[in-house]
């Protein structure tokens, strides 16, 4: 019976020495926290009640490879497969800290040309730099493999933008500073994971561009439609022509950032077909030959070759008001007509030159929010 006694405990001792000696834990068992990294886009969440799942057991064996993390920011490395060989898995991640660069481990995984989304949180699980890596993993090549991993965009700020633009008043593209920083708070000078993107450009009228120069007909071809770093240069570029207010935004992910354009527009003048100004709405009376021309013009709208629409046309017996094909400016013209265009020329036109009294009221509209009565008048004596 001794003998026995002796012999159970050196078994017993030997079967805790094991335990105590054995292999390191497996990369796919779940993190002591699993929960705190699973809102990390764009990796897939791990439920915290069962170790991450593993690949389809038909790949094959499992390989763990390393990988070398370059330009990483953040103490919390997460490892995730998303594909082998083209294929769809079953995501399995491996969590561990920076400071096991440069040979991060990754998750066990089976051999082949193998996706891994990788990601490098702050202590508050925010991804401040993030990649997707492709390495063909085989049992000797195993890494490490090199990631070049983009920082994640958190919040944008642009400023610079002109206080008030003005129809018509003619400028250079202006600088504009688009700040983006990371969830920690610090800009990023470098390439981001998710470029920004700009819109709200008005087409040929407002948008921005990359320099200041290659002007060719007016405009400037150097469109920028989207930043990629932090240090790429950007100007906007108002051509002056009138045009409504839009918003002017900045996108990354959800982080977004806007500027309001409201250019100031000028008024919509009336002037004879002598190019002599028309004081308030007229009235404009129809000569006896029974017709009258006059202009509608607006600084930074009728010099960009835009017309007048006739938002109302009321007219009485049968006087009559239409667009006619603009005359050429004659030279002694009134100086402070645009030239070559003098603005939307209309012909008010009596056809019944014995009629007594008729009247047209119109409205001229630029489509921008401005609009302009007009009043014209026939009297048989006039």
């Amino acid at each position: 019976m001794q003998l026995r006694s002796y012999l159970f405990l050196g078994v017993f001792a030997l079967a805790a020495c094991g335990q105590s000696n054995g292999g390191p834990v497996p990369h796919t068992s779940p993190s002591p926290t699993p929960t705190s990294h699973a809102s990390n886009p764009p990796a897939t969440p791990t439920p915290s009640s069962s170790p991450s799942p593993s690949p389809t057991p038909s790949l094959g064996p499992t390989v763990t490879p390393t990988f070398n993390l370059k330009n990483a920011v953040g103490t919390l490395v997460k490892i995730t497969l998303i594909s082998v060989d083209g294929k769809s898995v079953t995501p399995v991640s491996a969590i561990t800290m920076i400071a096991c660069n440069p040979a991060c481990p990754g998750p066990a995984v089976p051999a082949g040309n193998d996706v891994f989304d990788v990601t490098v949180s702050n202590a508050n699980s925010s991804v401040l730099t993030h990649a997707q890596a492709t390495a063909q993993v085989s049992a000797s090549s195993k890494g490490p493999f090199d990631v070049n991993l983009l920082r994640v965009v958190a919040n944008i700020s642009m400023t610079g933008f002109s206080p008030q633009y003005i129809a018509d008043n003619g400028y250079s593209p202006e600088p504009i500073t688009v700040v983006a920083n990371d969830a920690d708070g610090n800009p990023i000078t470098g390439t981001f994971d998710t470029p920004i993107s700009l819109a709200g450009m008005v087409t040929n009228i407002a948008y921005f561009v990359s320099d200041t120069n290659g002007k060719v007909a007016g405009q400037y071809p150097n469109l920028v439609s989207q930043l990629h770093a932090g240090s790429d240069p950007l100007y906007f570029y108002y051509t002056s022509q009138a045009t409504a207010s839009t918003t002017l935004t900045a996108t990354s992910g959800k982080a977004q950032a806007s500027i309001a354009f409201s250019p100031v527009l000028s008024p919509i003048r009336l002037y004879d077909a002598d190019g002599k100004s028309i004081a308030g709405t007229g009235p404009i009376p129809v000569q006896p030959a029974g017709s009258t021309g006059f202009y509608a013009d607006e600084n930074g709208y009728s010099d960009f070759a835009q017309n007048m629409k006739v938002a109302n046309n009321s007219c009485t017996g049968t006087l009559t008001v239409a667009q006619q094909p603009t005359p050429v400016v004659q030279p002694g013209q009134d100086p402070t007509l645009p030239d070559p265009y003098r603005g939307t020329y209309y012909i008010a036109k009596q056809s019944n030159t014995n009629a007594a009294n008729a009247s047209c009221k119109l409205t001229l509209t630029d489509g921008l929010g401005q609009n302009q009565e007009v009043d014209i008048v026939w009297n048989k004596s006039s």
